[in-house]
């Protein structure tokens, strides 16, 4: 699995074909990261976790 801004999102999706790996699970999170405090960061990972929770049990969200 792994995680990324929707910025990346047509990136991960080409890379994943490219490396063989059509299947990796990519969790979307909003872009961009870096002007964002603490807590909007603590928001956003929060918000994203049931999101995570069905990719690692193998449901798709």
């Amino acid at each position: 699995m792994t995680i990324c801004t929707d910025a990346f999102e047509q990136m991960a999706t080409l890379d994943k074909r490219v490396l063989g790996q059509a299947d990796l699970a990519v969790a979307i999170i909003e872009h961009p990261l870096v002007y964002r405090t603490s807590d909007e960061i603590e928001q956003l990972a929060d918000s994203v976790m049931p999101v995570l929770d069905q990719l690692f049990r193998g449901v798709a969200p």
